[in-house]
């Protein structure tokens, strides 16, 4: 068989019920919630969004699709965040000082970070 025997259009909206909108709309909002109660652990997110992910897997394209979507665009801006909230604690904790180096990815993080958001 070819491939464009095997080929499955894209449902459209009218097509995809309530209830998978929902959850694919919860994966988005997954997000913004573990975002906002583990801001000082940056990771959490992360985390939420795999178990989210783990546990709508199966409910079908749409919601995988949107599930992977919303934890793709958290791994990059997570690791960031980690990385600056690691570095801000070694620098407190050891007595070091704010470098340019520093500064400029903080700088690039909270820049990353309103993009994410919008």
């Amino acid at each position: 068989m070819s491939e464009l025997a095997e080929y499955h259009p894209i449902p459209q909206p009218e097509e995809i019920s309530t209830r998978e909108k929902e959850d694919a709309m919860g994966s988005y909002l997954m997000m913004f919630a573990a975002l906002g109660a583990g801001l000082p652990l940056p990771m959490l997110n992360i985390i939420a969004a795999f178990i989210y992910y783990f546990l709508h897997k199966s409910k079908g394209r749409f919601v995988r699709f949107h599930v992977l979507q919303s934890l793709w665009s958290q791994i990059p801006t997570s690791l960031l965040n980690g990385a600056v909230v690691i570095w801000t604690i070694r620098i407190i904790f050891e007595g070091g000082e704010f470098s340019s180096a520093y500064l400029g990815l903080l700088a690039i993080v909270v820049l990353i970070n309103i993009i994410y958001f919008q």
